[in-house]
């Protein structure tokens, strides 16, 4: 048994369509998400993710820890890049639930 590296995660995955998400898997579909659709895919797939966000972020913090001290650098950088970013992601996937809502009294 080993994990799966970010590249053998189906591109097309939605947390919507998968009966057992797991934490692991959404950051690692994140980090793939931002790195081939930018802030906005990982925004929206974030949306997706919903409760298991700040889980998502707090394992990605974890493993780039990890990865960093062990000398992984390719998964450092992207970890360290999903980290950084995701205030910027949070904000799009904030927006997204706000979308298709009445934001003023006569709008």
């Amino acid at each position: 048994m080993r994990l799966l590296t970010r590249s053998e995660y189906p591109e097309h995955w939605s947390p919507a369509t998968d009966n057992r998400v797991i934490t692991w898997e959404c950051v690692w579909h994140m980090v793939r998400r931002l790195e081939e659709k930018g802030l906005d895919g990982a925004g929206e797939l974030l949306h997706g993710i919903g409760d298991r966000g700040e889980d998502t972020r707090a394992l990605a913090y974890r493993l780039y820890a990890i990865c960093d001290r062990k000398g992984w650098t390719e998964d450092a950088l992207a970890l360290n890049g999903l980290v950084t970013s995701w205030p910027q992601i949070q904000e799009i996937a904030y927006r997204m639930r706000g979308a298709g809502t009445q934001t003023t009294l006569f709008g």
